[in-house]
């Protein structure tokens, strides 16, 4: 189940984007790949760039 959550990027709750082009707070996506390597939208392999998970 995916979690819809509208709150704004900022310097304390920055994003990142994924290798399929996706962007997430990143707080919220450490807390994702803890339980899934695949991405919440998309369910590609998440993949980032100088970081293997």
């Amino acid at each position: 189940m995916l979690l819809l959550v509208i709150v704004f990027f900022h310097a304390d709750n920055p994003k990142t984007f994924t290798a399929c082009g996706h962007h997430f707070h990143v707080p919220c996506l450490f807390e994702w790949i803890e339980r899934k390597d695949t991405c919440p939208i998309c369910e590609s392999k998440l993949q980032f760039e100088g970081l293997d998970i």
